[in-house]
């Protein structure tokens, strides 16, 4: 059983949200960060690797959201919405192999709408959510407001 200053320690933890999360370098941050203490949210495609993360770490979070859908997207960033954070990374990507694949319109479709369409949306919602979430500070007597 946690004591009061166990779970109280960890409701101000800080927190880190990271969007393809995993597998690879995602997830290699997101179990680095929750090592250090952090609360950790994790987004990803594959239900499978989200259920593996679950049953490894049931203290993160997990979401399940496909970035080449609008509608997922916007799910998703209501979802987290209500979450306070302190770092966000995005490590979702796609990619493909031109020296052994012809790239193609559907791949090249999919790589926009993941490494920059997505990105671009989430980036941009967790730049609105920082900025409501900071307390101005007043430099002059260098106390937070």
């Amino acid at each position: 059983m946690k004591t009061y200053a166990e779970d109280n320690a960890k409701n101000h933890a800080p927190h880190i949200i990271v969007i393809g999360g995993t597998s690879g370098i995602g997830l290699a941050l997101a179990v680095h960060h929750f090592q250090l203490g952090w609360q950790v949210s994790v987004v990803g495609r594959r239900m499978a690797k989200i259920e593996h993360i679950n049953s490894q770490y049931p203290t993160i979070r997990t979401y399940a959201c496909e970035l080449t859908d609008d509608t997922q997207i916007k799910n998703l960033l209501e979802k987290l919405s209500s979450i306070r954070f302190d770092r966000l990374i995005y490590s979702a990507g796609s990619y493909t192999n031109e020296r052994t694949h012809q790239l193609n319109q559907a791949d090249s479709d999919k790589m926009l709408a993941i490494n920059l369409q997505a990105f671009e949306q989430i980036f941009s919602w967790a730049s609105k959510q920082l900025k409501q979430q900071s307390q101005p500070i007043d430099v002059f007597n260098n106390n937070i407001t």
